[in-house]
């Protein structure tokens, strides 16, 4: 959940900023990898507790 939440603050933070994607579109993926991995994580952490 940690990753979740950070990938998702750097998002906001790099809206919020008012960076543009076209300028800085490197931070935008890695803060995209990040809640990604972070979902992946979370996701896969349920189903096995369901189990």
């Amino acid at each position: 959940m940690v990753l979740v939440v950070i990938g998702a603050g750097l998002l906001v933070w790099l809206v919020l900023r008012g960076d543009s994607a076209d300028e800085d579109w490197a931070r935008y993926y890695g803060a995209g990898k990040v809640l990604a991995i972070g979902c992946v994580i979370a996701g896969t952490a349920l189903v096995a507790r369901r189990r």
